[in-house]
């Protein structure tokens, strides 16, 4: 089977990880590899999707809910993220499991370019129409790139928020959650030596030395598929469905050559 995907960013090096694995012929395409190398937003894994990755435990609590009921918290915290009640949010099972596992993402990035860097083609994708024309050849196209740009019609809600990155000591470890509305950030970590700081609807972070501040955009839906056939829609802004972490790109590829 030969495979396009489209993007080479995180989402599109799990996917050609994932096509990989299912024994496919890959090509890898994206209008500016060298920035999606560099600025990748992702900072830890849930699962080491077959990558050998190095894994730390993660201790998390969320603060600010001694006096609300789970209902209270859920809406609270959509609030406060989003700016608007979100029905499925992830704060109540951090509530519940006091423990996680992290896998570290740039060890994974550096791995995936290692493994498939070569196979990534200088191209800017602007239409459906273009790669309709241009990638007749393959069997699959796999997609990772703001769904939007193929689609244009599709409504894809979201919402411009804040993130504060910054080094922390190697052997930190640890995930707080806000809900409290008198707080601006809604949740903090620490991992990798990387602390970060992110920022809900409306609110900014403060300008500190030491610190870089990134925009970025936080999804809003459920997702999207494609209507095309031999077009597989996969990844936070590739399918604009918020539950599509990065692990999950690498899962739900594999599931959909499986089936497919």
């Amino acid at each position: 089977m030969k495979i396009a995907i489209l993007g080479s960013g995180p989402s599109g090096m799990f996917a050609a990880h994932a096509s990989s694995q299912c024994g496919a012929y890959i090509d890898i395409f994206d209008a500016d590899p060298d920035k999606t190398r560099r600025s990748s937003g992702v900072y830890y894994l849930h699962d080491s999707c077959d990558l050998l990755l190095d894994e730390i435990k993660i201790k998390q609590s969320v603060l600010g809910t001694r006096l609300m009921t789970p209902e209270e918290i859920k809406v609270s915290y959509g609030m406060k993220v989003y700016g608007k009640l979100i029905e499925k949010v992830s704060i109540l099972d951090a509530i519940k499991t006091k423990e996680v596992v992290g896998y570290n993402s740039s060890q994974a990035i550096e791995r995936l370019w290692d493994l498939y860097g070569k196979q990534v083609q200088l191209k800017k994708i602007e239409s459906l129409r273009q790669v309709l024309e241009e990638f007749s050849k393959y069997d699959l196209i796999i997609s990772t790139i703001p769904v939007y740009v193929l689609y244009p019609d599709l409504v894809c809600e979201g919402i411009e928020t804040s993130i504060k990155v910054g080094k922390s000591p190697e052997k930190e470890s640890f995930i707080f959650y806000n809900v409290n509305r008198h707080c601006k950030w809604y949740r903090c970590s620490a991992m990798f030596g990387t602390f970060i700081q992110e920022y809900g609807f409306g609110l900014t972070s403060k300008n500190l030395e030491g610190y870089e501040y990134k925009k970025v955009i936080k999804v809003i839906g459920d997702g999207y598929k494609s209507p095309n056939k031999n077009i597989f829609l996969v990844g936070r802004y590739g399918a604009w469905d918020k539950s599509c972490l990065t692990h999950n790109v690498y899962h739900r590829t594999l599931e959909y050559l499986i089936n497919r």
